[in-house]
């Protein structure tokens, strides 16, 4: 793959742990804690080629509106969201279960590179 995969977790031992899986399966990966400087990462480099973001990031941007934020800065953006909750998750967050892929926890790393390639690949 070429370009980096953007990992945003509010958690540092899940972002690592998911950084480590990918950069193991070949994928070149940058990490942050936060939406907001998720978004300034996305608007300064341009080798970011995926978002992978969990949903529920207590205390500022949610992973939803991460993911619309980012399509403002990138469209066309693929985006793969991560929850531990259960499927009515984006309707508590006023989103429609179509507008982005999604991934609950816990999954196999292998699992979340089959997805991240199909999404890749468009």
């Amino acid at each position: 793959m070429s370009g980096l995969v953007l990992v945003v977790d509010d958690n540092p031992s899940l972002g690592r742990v998911l950084a480590l899986g990918l950069k193991r399966a070949g994928y070149g990966v940058v990490t942050c804690l936060t939406g907001s400087s998720a978004l300034d990462l996305l608007r300064d480099d341009p080798t970011i080629v995926l978002l992978l973001s969990d949903v529920v990031m207590p205390g500022g941007m949610n992973g939803i509106e991460l993911a619309r934020a980012s399509r403002q800065i990138r469209p066309g953006l693929p985006v793969l969201l991560v929850t531990g909750f259960a499927d009515d998750v984006f309707e508590q967050f006023g989103a429609s279960a179509t507008e982005f892929p999604l991934i609950g926890k816990p999954f196999a790393i292998a699992e979340l590179v089959a997805r991240l390639k199909e999404l890749l690949a468009g």
